[in-house]
């Protein structure tokens, strides 16, 4: 081999070399960047959870000076799940929904489960048959794992009972079991205002009146031409989101 070609085998050995690595430093800088912006956007959405839990804790707070943790972070679990964070209206309206509901609370200062005469219960103050309602019939059996995932109880046992018979007291003594137990009642709760949101439109008036009067009652405020505004749940829990965000 003469030297000519000695000559130009090194420098393409010094090219080759040097392009290698160029390529080594790019691919480490390109990991570190990245590595950069993923720790980046942890911190941001890191920080925007705490930002949210510290929003909806204090707000409770205003009406449930014991609340804990855990019940806030399974709400806006809930809420986060079920979609009624989508505007912060429907957030701030679902937090009053709960504080006018039951004072954020699932349980009484005596330690007794808060269940009001007519057997609403817990933090959402849902009733036996509104919960066997809906966890017979809309809920159903395709719908449990949702249950389970956001860390609630099966239902099987709704499905031993006739849906066209009047709840046992054994039915109901079930029914309570379950619904006492607070993040089974958040779920319920989120489940019911989600499907009764997407069935009215994403109308949240109307979505407040059925939770409170039933889709008959929804029926015969309207059919009278009233104001759904003006309805007395809908005033009172605008009220406590007024108080909330003053």
């Amino acid at each position: 081999m003469n030297k000519q070609k000695k000559t130009y085998i090194i420098r393409i050995s010094v090219i080759l070399s040097f392009i290698l690595i160029l390529c080594i430093t790019y691919k480490d800088n390109t990991d570190k960047n990245f590595l950069n912006r993923l720790r980046m956007e942890h911190l941001r959405q890191d920080s925007i959870k705490r930002a949210k839990f510290t929003y909806v804790y204090n707000k409770f707070s205003q009406y449930n000076k014991d609340i804990d943790t855990l019940t806030v972070k399974k709400f806006i679990q809930v809420v986060e799940y079920f979609k009624l964070d989508s505007t912060k209206q429907i957030l701030d309206i679902c937090i009053s929904q709960i504080c006018l509901e039951s004072g954020a609370k699932q349980y009484k200062a005596n330690g007794k489960l808060l269940e009001n005469s007519s057997n609403a219960v817990g933090i959402a103050q849902i009733t036996h048959t509104t919960a066997f309602h809906y966890l017979r019939n809309v809920a159903g059996e395709t719908n449990m794992n949702i249950f389970t995932e956001l860390g609630g109880k099966k239902y099987d046992f709704v499905f031993k009972y006739d849906q066209y018979k009047p709840l046992t007291d054994k039915s109901r003594g079930k029914i309570r079991d379950w619904t006492k137990d607070v993040t089974n009642n958040l779920i319920l709760w989120g489940f019911i205002m989600h499907k009764t949101l997407n069935s009215h439109n994403n109308d949240i008036n109307l979505t407040l009146i059925v939770y409170n009067k039933g889709v008959g009652g929804l029926n015969s405020y309207v059919n009278q031409g009233n104001d759904t505004s003006k309805h007395e749940y809908v005033v009172l829990i605008t009220n406590i989101m007024k108080k909330l965000n003053s």
